[in-house]
């Protein structure tokens, strides 16, 4: 049986970075990737001005994608996980997946590490950082320019 895998992939990442999964299910798979604004072949399409714009923006692709004649599948990776959710929660799917497999982020019910950081607050932000003590320090300087 053959299926069409619609990949969402972490925040950084490009459409191009599913390809190399592309071989190891040759005939059985067809791949599929969303490309988020600003990256890949969309870098001059700017950014997002906030989640929900993105949502609607993968929930698009998602039926632009769609080859309707292969049953189908969503996998959402890291920042993609999130999204896909969002997408499965708000009902934004035109059609249901067979499956949708969430991956490298934790459940929605479970607190995730890093969320009681408030990044608007700069100070609390580097102190984060700091404590981490993975990060070489100087990568966690700020800048006391006036702007």
């Amino acid at each position: 049986m053959e299926i069409q895998l619609i990949c969402v992939g972490y925040a950084g990442s490009t459409a191009a970075n599913f390809n190399l999964l592309a071989p190891y299910f040759a005939g059985e798979v067809l791949f599929s990737a969303v490309e988020y604004r600003g990256r890949g072949r969309r870098v001059r399409d700017g950014g997002y001005a906030d989640n929900g714009e993105l949502v609607r923006d993968v929930a698009g692709q998602i039926k632009e994608l769609r080859r309707g004649e292969v049953p189908y599948a969503i996998l959402g990776y890291s920042m993609g996980a999130q999204v896909v959710y969002e997408l499965s929660a708000q009902g934004l799917l035109e059609e249901n997946p067979l499956c949708i497999f969430l991956a490298a982020h934790e459940p929605p019910d479970v607190p995730c590490a890093g969320k009681e950081i408030d990044l608007g607050d700069g100070e609390a932000f580097l102190a984060s950082c700091k404590s981490l003590k993975s990060i070489p320090p100087y990568f966690i300087t700020r800048s006391r320019k006036a702007s």
